[in-house]
């Protein structure tokens, strides 16, 4: 009887160091990676940095130009800043206004609900509201058309958590309407998606 109470115990003890081995091991492996995540805060600030192609797509465009419709593709990039808030451990919000260079200015302002699915990726929808101005500058003069300037835009993307401050973002944006001579409302145009990546830090 002692014999067996005695190997029952020693089993008990066994099991319980190799359960507290192995939180130890998990706890420590998980502070090794900690470098690489932000800490959870209320609010942070930052600035981003994005390039890539807007895709144009003008299946009544026709004026001055030798096809119709028309298609074209424009390397962009663009500078701004966001500011986000945490909703809780994985969800959150964030706003940001940017604008761009290379003869397209187009500030734009987006906000976002975003939601962490793992420890480094972020998935995000939202709206994104932009002043366009290239198309002004196309037609600007004579006769030339006017067209419509503010631009709601659809939006999703990905965000990967490179480091504590520094995230990468791609992103696909769609305009919601067509873009419409200010003249002849009825006469659309067409619309513009755009593909970017992305770089943000954190201040």
């Amino acid at each position: 009887m002692n014999n067996k109470l005695m190997a029952t115990a020693i089993c008990l003890i066994m099991a319980f160091a190799m359960t507290s081995a192995q939180e130890k091991t998990q706890i420590n492996s998980e502070d090794s990676l900690s470098h690489l995540y932000p800490e959870t805060e209320n609010w942070t600030f930052g600035f981003t940095f994005f390039t890539g192609i807007d895709g144009t797509y003008f299946p009544n465009y026709g004026h001055n130009c030798p096809s119709n419709p028309y298609t074209d593709y424009d390397v962009f990039w663009n500078i701004g800043f966001y500011t986000q808030y945490q909703l809780t451990d994985r969800s959150s919000l964030r706003a940001e206004i940017n604008a761009g260079g290379i003869g397209r200015l187009a500030p734009q302002l987006n906000i976002q609900y975003g939601y962490r699915f793992s420890k480094r990726w972020t998935v995000y929808g939202g709206m994104a509201v932009e002043y366009e101005t290239r198309n002004n500058q196309w037609w600007s003069s004579g006769e030339d058309p006017q067209f419509r300037s503010v631009i709601p835009r659809a939006q999703v993307g990905v965000r990967y958590q490179a480091s504590k401050t520094i995230h990468l973002d791609m992103r696909y944006q769609h305009d919601i309407i067509t873009r419409t001579q200010l003249q002849n409302l009825s006469g659309s145009v067409g619309r513009i998606g755009t593909l970017s990546l992305g770089l943000g830090i954190k201040f």
